[in-house]
């Protein structure tokens, strides 16, 4: 409830907590629901790993959208996607968010953005995706950072430091 009040408050957040320490599965079914109930919005949750999002997606029985997943699809992508944007909770990847969220706002949906393993967005490799990531991601209601490893400049830029310490409990910078 402190982490889905601070979104509210603050809109801008970066959440710094251990690799393993269950920020994914805090977010997919703990603070979406929150948030949900308090403004009605979606949250789509961008994960950098495919692999890794694939798992999550399935064990908490949420959709996975990726261009990949669309075009293996075939014939089925549009029922699909359709099922997809039924979802409270949407997983994506990198690549496919700003479609995403493109296609969200064509439908006048509101959203949060979470990006799972934020540090990775200061890749050099990834700067075309990186830039229209970043400029698609502001456009939500919010926008969640989540990281094991502190990044001061996210502070630099308007985001307030969520800090995960031992009882689980945030503490807020």
């Amino acid at each position: 409830e402190e982490v889905a009040e601070a979104i509210f408050q603050h809109k801008k957040i970066d959440l710094e907590a251990g690799t393993g320490s269950g920020k994914n599965f805090a977010f997919c079914l703990k603070i979406a629901p929150l948030l949900k109930a308090k403004d009605g919005a979606k949250m789509i949750i961008v994960c950098s790993l495919n692999a890794k999002t694939a798992k999550d997606a399935e064990q908490y029985s949420l959709p996975f959208l990726t261009g990949q997943h669309l075009k293996e699809a075939g014939q089925a992508a549009p029922e699909v996607l359709k099922e997809a944007l039924k979802s409270d909770v949407i997983l994506t990847n990198q690549n496919y968010f700003p479609k995403l969220s493109k296609r969200l706002k064509a439908r006048r949906e509101r959203f949060h953005v979470v990006i799972d393993e934020s540090h990775t967005l200061t890749a050099d490799y990834k700067a075309k995706v990186t830039s229209e990531l970043w400029t698609e991601a502001q456009t939500g209601e919010s926008l969640t950072l989540l990281s094991g490893t502190p990044k001061p400049y996210f502070q630099a830029l308007g985001f307030r430091r969520l800090t995960f310490i031992q009882e689980s409990r945030p503490a807020i910078n």
